[in-house]
């Protein structure tokens, strides 16, 4: 929150407040003058969740942009903003895997102040703002000409990049018998870990190498499974703390299958400790 000579304006940057906390922050600062609100969910689902189909990835997609909207729709009558601005989590997906933008669980910020005008309740100026623009609060006043994004112009600029090359695709595939063998010590040290934070996993996890599944994780509820298939360089690199694991599961690098389709969100976060 930020407050200089009698203007105040929220950043929640990658959070999406509840509405206890924008109780709170009415509470605490009366008037807010501009709420700026993700309302994207950037992640890897549904678009590596393989245990989907794509229609099913579609609508998945469909339901976690309406559900943010309508989270949106919950909390923006409580803060009670003279303006909002949608942001934060807008990305495209270049390289090999260039085709996942078609179901990211993303959209733009003029879909969704589309959305807020046709369906919030109260009454405020939702705007957008492209890269450089600039946004005067105190007058609630836009400074230069918005002009939304141009769809069409996105996937041609999106197929462009379809041929690019990631950093670890230039890189020697490993030695998969030692692969292996850092696979099992590295799951050792991540069950240690894991340990040291008092969580109980509930799914079990595997990487597959080549056409074998290795467990890394068992889990506490012997049904739920989540099964992981990268690019084993960059799982190389993932190991050797070259890479990380949560950058590339943002970034769609790696594949899953669960059973059942439901989320087990420790592990995703653990996964991050796995490395040497």
């Amino acid at each position: 929150m930020l407050e200089n000579d009698g203007v105040t304006a929220v950043n929640f940057n990658d959070n999406q407040p509840d509405e206890e906390a924008c109780n709170f922050l009415k509470n605490k600062f009366k008037s807010i003058d501009l709420a700026m609100l993700n309302y994207n969910a950037a992640g890897p689902y549904p678009s590596c969740f393989d245990n989907l189909t794509t229609e099913e990835k579609i609508s998945e997609n469909k339901r976690i942009l309406k559900r943010n909207f309508n989270q949106l729709c919950s909390i923006i009558p409580i803060l009670q903003p003279r303006s909002v601005l949608p942001f934060a989590g807008s990305y495209i997906i270049g390289g090999k895997n260039y085709y996942k933008n078609e179901y990211l669980g993303t959209t733009t910020a003029d879909e969704c102040a589309e959305y807020l005008n046709e369906n919030l309740k109260f009454d405020t100026k939702v705007f957008c703002l492209r890269e450089n623009q600039s946004y005067d609060i105190k007058n609630q006043k836009q400074l230069e000409k918005y002009e939304k994004l141009d769809t069409n112009d996105m996937k041609e600029y999106i197929l462009s990049l379809k041929d690019k090359k990631y950093e670890y695709e230039n890189d020697e595939m490993p030695n998969v018998s030692k692969l292996k063998d850092e696979i099992i010590l590295a799951s050792n040290k991540f069950i240690d870990k894991v340990k040291k934070f008092n969580i109980e996993l509930k799914s079990n996890v595997y990487l597959k190498i080549e056409n074998e599944n290795i467990q890394i994780v068992k889990g506490s509820e012997n049904s739920r499974h989540l099964y992981c298939d990268l690019d084993l360089r960059l799982l190389k690199r993932i190991l050797h703390k070259k890479a990380h694991w949560n950058s590339a599961e943002i970034g769609t690098h790696i594949d899953f299958k669960r059973i059942p389709n439901k989320m087990d969100p420790d592990v995703h976060t653990c996964l991050s400790f796995f490395t040497l």
